[in-house]
């Protein structure tokens, strides 16, 4: 299994400063989708095992444009995607080695002024993760308890989904086993099995330890809400089991990341020493603003399946992945504090 989101050297060389793609960098750190006001654009790097280096542009939750380095050089400019069928993804292509136009950047930004993306993504829980990445990578505090460094961490290889399998198994029998005690129907197979394959963010704090970030909108149906705690178990017992191995990958991309100026200056010094970091599950709701807000009812779900999942410890994990969730509610916009959720 692996993690490796840190590019190659050559891969930096061309996002610093005198680079001919810092002007991705830039889009970043500065560009703003007219067409989708208060939308920003989010940069990740990309480096899996067995396959190409790729610079991702993410608006909320979808990544609309990547930017792949093939094997003698070439660079592939694509739309990600469905967005590939519109109109506007005509001006990217790929082009071998040393043949970027200087019209390059004009052709992205014409791109990203043009291209139209559906509601589910940059809506809800589109919004708030567009405005939780914003606050927490370039304008993280030194107060904050985190700094985002990636969003929808990977844990790779056949081995790593086989790890991820057992897991999901593990937290599907003990909300069969509270069903049981309860007489109550907390244990759905559809509603459990729409769960995505990781978590929306990784974070790292000052103090050798590493945060999984999982957030849901007030608008979500009330299973996604109450199977929360569940959700963010199966993450937080994933990285507790891989993360040890992942230390020096996980630095390298921290130490990136804040070289081209999409993480704070400072954060690397929120590094993981050893392997006695710790691990803390995070679960954020919002928009607190927001008409609907959850009924009683999904509310004494989460905190039943909460309670009864803390206990559960997957075998090679300690502690507990939920004995030290954090649960906050936050706001939509650009100051997106976060304050106790209070249930």
């Amino acid at each position: 299994m692996y993690y490796r989101r840190w590019v190659s050297e050559d891969v930096m060389n061309r996002l610093r400063p005198k680079g001919d793609l810092r002007f991705l960098v830039r889009i970043a750190l500065h560009g703003e989708l007219l067409q989708y006001p208060g939308i920003r654009l989010d940069l990740q790097l990309r480096n899996e095992e067995g396959a190409k280096e790729v610079l991702s542009l993410y608006a909320g939750k979808t990544a609309i444009l990547n930017v792949a380095f093939k094997q003698g050089g070439a660079v592939e400019l694509k739309a990600a995607g469905s967005y590939r069928r519109q109109a506007c993804a005509a001006v990217l292509r790929r082009y071998s080695p040393g043949t970027l136009p200087d019209s390059l950047e004009a052709d992205v930004l014409r791109y990203l002024a043009e291209v139209r993306i559906g509601p589910k993504w940059i809506s809800k829980e589109g919004r708030l993760q567009n405005d939780l990445a914003r606050r927490y990578t370039v304008g993280s505090l030194p107060t904050d308890k985190f700094v985002i460094f990636d969003t929808e961490p990977n844990v790779g290889g056949r081995d790593g989904q086989v790890v991820l399998e057992k897991i999901q198994r593990f937290f599907r029998g003990h909300l069969a086993d509270l069903a049981r005690k309860t007489g109550r129907d907390f244990y759905r197979s559809g509603e459990l099995s729409s769960m995505g394959r990781e978590a929306d963010f990784i974070a790292i704090g000052q103090d050798n330890t590493l945060y999984i970030i999982e957030i849901k909108h007030f608008g979500a149906n009330a299973g996604e809400i109450y199977f929360l705690p569940r959700q963010i178990g199966v993450y937080g017992s994933l990285w507790s089991h891989c993360a040890p191995g992942f230390i020096d990958d996980i630095n390298r991309l921290v130490a990136q990341k804040e070289e081209l100026g999409l993480i704070p200056p400072g954060s690397s010094g929120r590094r993981l020493w050893n392997e006695d970091f710790k691990i803390v599950p995070v679960v954020i709701l919002g928009d607190r603003d927001s008409a609907r807000v959850p009924s009683a009812e999904v509310r004494e779900r989460y905190v039943k399946i909460r309670e009864h999942l803390s206990r559960q410890r997957f075998p090679g994990t300690e502690p507990p992945p939920l004995a030290g969730l954090l649960e906050y509610a936050t706001t939509r916009g650009e100051a997106c504090s976060l304050e106790s959720l209070g249930w």
